[in-house]
């Protein structure tokens, strides 16, 4: 028990970090209690450091109002990722970003001019 106390004030002091490291910092959102209950029993268990960073991450972005709400089903997806599957997961996105970027830089881009008169009840008027 007293592991799982020290796992969570260990993540709630890094996103405390996190989110003053926004300029909306001081106008947080307020956060789901069922939510805040959720996020607990999920991250007490999280003792690995770099996985206590993804998680202060999450609640930061929580508490910031520019930011997307995270679904309760996405903490549940989270709670079942290691630190080997996020890296590899980490790898496995840069890896697809490169080709991306690979494939863009290689396709010319072709721009096609959008008429208001192409649109249902528009004017002939170049945008």
């Amino acid at each position: 028990m007293l592991t799982n106390q020290a796992n969570l004030e260990s993540i709630a002091a890094q996103a405390i970090g996190y989110t003053n490291e926004c300029p909306e910092g001081e106008a947080a959102r307020d956060i789901d209690t069922d939510w805040m209950y959720s996020f607990a029993a999920y991250a007490e268990r999280v003792s690995d450091e770099h996985m206590q960073k993804l998680w202060a991450k999450i609640l930061a972005k929580s508490a910031t109002p520019t930011q997307p709400r995270i679904t309760p089903v996405a903490l549940q997806t989270m709670s079942l990722i290691n630190k080997e599957t996020a890296l590899d997961f980490q790898k496995f996105c840069s890896v697809v970003l490169v080709s991306v970027r690979k494939h863009v830089e290689s396709t010319e881009s072709v721009v096609i001019p959008w008429r208001r008169s192409d649109s249902p009840g528009g004017a002939d008027v170049d945008e």
